[in-house]
């Protein structure tokens, strides 16, 4: 009669076991946090997990949670923020610390928060391209303190996005706005650039609109901060 093997017999692994509970421990762990967690599959082009936190924040229901696309950014982030973005996604590529900024993106609802933002590379390819990048998400949209490093990545922002949108003026706005910035009239800047008055003083509605501005203070401030001359 063939004996039976004992299950106690059979051999196994124990490291395998304890990276298991390891890893279910840390799984569970992640997911309870109070803040955003993700991981992007840069060669698939998917968000392959991301935790309740960061769906919570930007509103994903169960069932669209597991259905993210990896171009996240460029759904949900502000336009003016897409360089800023893009000036953190390069800087993984090419580095393996963490990489932090602030941008600022819609919720499901429409409505817009600011989020502070780390990324990493926690594994690359043969090529040394991203393969992984780990992401955490902090919703600062109402924070309880202003934290100077906050205050210095808010202002980095601020800065991007006037940049973007001074480059996204017409080339006669900026001519425009290089006579308003020197304090002229609408009508000796009309007089100056051979316009209609009706013209200069639409021009300078639609850069004040592109530059979130209202006063020639304000814009004067932005022109100086980005050495718009």
């Amino acid at each position: 009669m063939e004996k039976k093997e004992s299950k106690s017999n059979i051999p196994f692994n124990t490291s395998d076991i304890a990276n298991a509970i390891k890893t279910e421990f840390l799984s569970e762990y992640i997911e309870q946090q109070p803040i955003g967690s993700f991981i992007n599959d840069a060669n698939s082009q998917q968000t392959i997990w991301i935790n309740q936190r960061a769906a919570d924040i930007m509103g994903f229901s169960k069932d669209r949670r597991t259905h993210i696309n990896y171009e996240l950014g460029s759904q949900y982030c502000h336009p003016n923020d897409l360089e800023v973005l893009q000036i953190a996604m390069n800087k993984i590529h090419t580095s393996d610390e963490v990489v932090e900024s602030m941008i600022q993106v819609q919720h499901e609802n429409g409505n817009w928060k600011w989020l502070h933002i780390y990324l990493k590379v926690f594994k690359r390819n043969a090529d040394g391209t991203p393969y992984l990048i780990s992401g955490v998400l902090i919703d600062i949209t109402h924070p309880s303190t202003q934290e100077p490093r906050l205050k210095d990545l808010l202002s980095d922002n601020q800065k991007h996005r006037q940049h973007h949108s001074i480059n996204k003026l017409s080339k006669r706005e900026k001519e425009v706005m290089q006579h308003i910035i020197k304090g002229l009239t609408d009508n000796k800047i009309a007089e100056t650039l051979f316009l209609a008055i009706h013209t200069v003083r639409t021009h300078r509605k639609n850069i004040y609109r592109k530059l979130e501005v209202s006063s020639v203070a304000a814009l004067v401030k932005l022109a100086m901060t980005n050495s718009f001359t």
